[in-house]
């Protein structure tokens, strides 16, 4: 039976028990047609492993993290898993045959002076790496601000340092789609995507800490702080911008502080679902247990999305009707107050960025038949939304001025800074 392919370490925030959940979260898209897939914080690998054995049609993967070690031993099995395996099998066989615990201690921190102090080649270091994995503390890695590996030795009854088979898996498949190896920066991703066809990224970054004591979010001496969150939101921006499709996770601060709306301000206009999912890094055991993350994407198809209103600006014109019935809105191009066509380019930018610009009431008459907004109309029923916001004119309001919707928006502009 052929082994499947499935991560070689174990990695802080591992994705293999979320799996079912995260596929029930993946575009409808990447089903029906060849796509690049694009993972900026690989990790361990679990999503990565998942995705290249669940989709033949992907054409191309790329995957990036900031811990060279672990890029090294990426490239590492893919270019050289024999001559892994059998460094890794020289070293189960010395660590195997001492008995006493306190032996195999010293043996543990001699090869962590040597992964941290010496000068070793790449493949030797990445037979290191997976060895202080398969025997340290809980199966972290985890750096010091100096960026040495600093997690003490865990108590383990004959741990499988050489794992063969896996290895043997992991190069074929990350052979068998050529995976584009980076390290570097999570933003440099951008640049790989595919201009001219589909791209899916997976974003798996260092979680927001839930509070003080469970702080655990640098496994490199970067940190990955506020700062670094607000930076990836942009991030996603861009590559919404480049027609992209994206899923993220990230920690929920409601496991603590309902009132912590970190991110959901932060993405307020993506989507964002709540999963259930086990806390695995904690020195306590008892502590380990059930907990919610986030998903956020940029793909998700609502039947509705709120628009953005500043209610005494619109009040000088008429009436906010929130969710009104797509079906009630009607066009007549005679009672546009622009009787243009409705531009294709236009709906879809509008598609695209209205997660950054933000989404405004269509403006309508009594009957709702459109006056002004009929791109956002057949931007909506593009995006295949059932309801939609309305300003609905009141001309006994607007009776001391002859009706014209730039005069007005270029009056609630200046006086309101709407967009």
């Amino acid at each position: 039976m052929k082994s499947i392919a499935k991560p070689f370490v174990k990695w802080v925030g591992g994705k293999g028990q979320l799996l079912n959940q995260l596929e029930n979260h993946i575009p409808k898209d990447i089903y029906e047609q060849e796509f690049t897939y694009i993972e900026p914080f690989v990790g361990g690998g679990a999503m990565l492993f998942f995705m290249l054995q669940k989709f033949p049609n992907i054409k191309r993967a790329v995957i990036n993290d900031i811990n060279q070690n672990l890029i090294d031993a990426y490239i590492n099995i893919k270019e050289n898993a024999e001559g892994l395996v059998y460094r890794l099998k020289h070293i189960e066989r010395q660590y195997s045959s001492i008995t006493d615990y306190e032996k195999q201690k010293t043996f543990y921190l001699e090869m962590r002076r040597k992964f941290n102090e010496e000068k070793l080649t790449s493949i030797d270091k990445t037979a290191i790496l997976i060895f202080l994995n398969r025997t340290c503390f809980n199966g972290l890695y985890r750096e010091n601000s100096k960026g040495k590996f600093n997690v003490p030795f865990g108590k383990y009854t004959n741990p499988t340092i050489c794992n063969e088979e896996l290895i043997y898996a992991d190069s074929e498949l990350l052979n068998q789609f050529d995976v584009e190896i980076l390290c570097g920066d999570f933003v440099e991703t951008a640049s790989k995507v595919d201009e001219k066809g589909l791209n899916f990224f997976y974003l798996d970054p260092p979680y927001r800490p839930l509070s003080s004591t469970s702080s655990f979010n640098s496994y490199v001496k970067e940190v990955f702080d506020d700062g670094e969150q607000n930076r990836l939101r942009y991030f996603c921006h861009e590559i919404n911008q480049k027609k992209s499709l994206f899923l993220l996770s990230n920690s929920d601060p409601h496991n603590i502080n309902p009132n912590d709306n970190f991110f959901d301000e932060l993405y307020a206009n993506y989507h964002i679902s709540r999963i259930s999912a086990n806390r695995s890094v904690n020195s306590n055991a008892s502590k380990r247990g059930k907990i919610n993350e986030l998903l956020i994407d940029n793909f998700y198809h609502v039947n509705y999305i709120p628009s953005i209103v500043i209610y005494d600006s619109y009040s000088l014109l008429g009436n906010i009707e929130r969710k009104v019935d797509l079906g009630k809105i009607t066009i007549d191009k005679k009672r546009l107050s622009y009787a243009n066509p409705i531009y294709s380019d236009t709906v879809d930018n509008i598609v695209y960025n209205f997660h950054i610009e933000g989404w405004l009431p269509i403006w309508v008459d009594d009957d709702y038949c459109i006056r002004d907004g009929q791109h956002r109309y057949a931007a909506a029923k593009q995006m295949g939304l059932k309801y939609i916001d309305v300003l609905k004119l009141n001309y006994e309001t607007l009776a001391n001025e002859k009706y014209n919707s730039k005069y007005y928006k270029s009056k609630l502009k200046e006086k309101y800074l709407i967009s």
